[in-house]
């Protein structure tokens, strides 16, 4: 019951925008609606569509609910059976969008890794490039604890970067322009690498994600930061305590046996999302639909995605100075997901 009133307040929203659309329908009754009908079940509803030579575009069980392309014709006759309940009258976009490249939903398929690994003199930076080509290091900015010294070498996967870029930055920030030129070559990332930086001293005390920042650009004005993190993100989230949840998990409650759908911006895919508490893959299936492929990967240009899975899912664990309480950072670490990304990277969807 709950569900179903959750799902008929959703269908209200459309509401909002249905107005809009009315005034702007097509005014011949030959031009095809895009619409959305509620009844009494969702076989019914498509039978009913497909007598009368309409499309069923979306079967939306779940609501008793059809998407579908009727006529004003068609539709007219449809409206009159009582087995639709509720309907909208056109859910096309109005106006036709301008032109856009034909690479611009990739033009930023990039992103970063949410955590940053530290060990030592050495951190590490995962990057991630879904595009089928090599994106084009052009600009890097790193700041670190003073303490750590200058930097001895920076790398990009197997590429090692130019000392000449860094080696005469004073210690604690660097920003580096690559312009590429017979002596100095591209620096491309290509599918995942690690971007590495050693520098000269280890620091006394052990250092936190919060204590650096790194911003990298790549062509396609494709701008990615780490996240800073607060002291103890590395070990504890929070909110699971907050919310009592930290006592399901010591009592083996952790999401086991459900699955979860995000639907939202799509996944990064860092291990402690798409592996559960005991290392093994979870993401059950995964649709992009904004490209319309299944199970190629649902990359998360925004992040927002990858953040609500981390809440729902994160499968890592919490520790106290370094020892394990018995409970993890996701509020139910070991549901199995369904990733959908329906948003693109300005949060956009229809």
């Amino acid at each position: 019951m709950k569900n179903r009133k959750f799902f008929a307040a959703l269908t209200a929203v459309f509401a909002l925008f249905s107005a809009a659309a009315l005034a702007q329908a097509p005014a011949d009754t030959k031009t095809p609606l895009k619409v959305f009908l509620q009844g009494s079940s969702t076989p019914e509803l498509r039978l009913l569509v497909e007598e009368q030579g309409g499309t069923v575009t979306h079967d939306l069980d779940i609501i008793d609910a059809v998407g579908a392309e009727l006529t004003r014709e068609q539709l007219d006759v449809v409206l009159k059976s009582p087995r639709v309940g509720r309907f909208f009258d056109d859910l096309s976009v109005a106006g036709q969008p301008e032109a856009e490249p034909e690479d611009s939903d990739k033009s930023c398929d990039i992103g970063g890794s949410l955590e940053l690994d530290i060990e030592g003199s050495t951190i590490s930076w995962k990057l991630y490039n879904r595009m089928s080509d090599p994106a084009r290091l052009e600009r890097l900015e790193l700041a670190w604890p003073p303490q750590l010294g200058a930097i001895r070498e920076i790398t990009l996967g197997a590429t090692v970067l130019d000392p000449a870029l860094y080696r005469s930055a004073i210690a604690g920030s660097v920003t580096l322009s690559f312009n590429n030129s017979p002596k100095r070559p591209a620096t491309m990332l290509s599918d995942t690498q690690d971007l590495t930086v050693r520098f000269e001293s280890e620091s006394a005390e052990p250092l936190r994600q919060g204590a650096f920042d790194l911003e990298a650009e790549f062509s396609g004005d494709c701008s990615i930061e780490l996240i800073p993190g607060y002291d103890d993100n590395h070990e504890n989230f929070h909110y699971n305590s907050v919310v009592g949840v930290d006592a399901l998990h010591l009592n083996g409650i952790t999401g086991r046996g459900v699955t979860v759908a995000v639907i939202d911006s799509g996944l990064w895919e860092d291990p402690a999302l798409v592996n559960d508490t005991k290392g093994r893959r979870r993401v059950l299936a995964s649709y992009d639909a904004i490209s319309n492929t299944v199970d190629a990967g649902v990359f998360d240009a925004s992040g927002h995605g990858t953040h609500m899975t981390s809440v729902i899912a994160h499968s890592g664990a919490v520790t106290r100075a370094g020892k394990p309480t018995g409970t993890f950072k996701g509020v139910a670490p070991d549901v199995g997901l369904v990733s959908v990304k329906a948003f693109d990277v300005e949060g956009q969807g229809d």
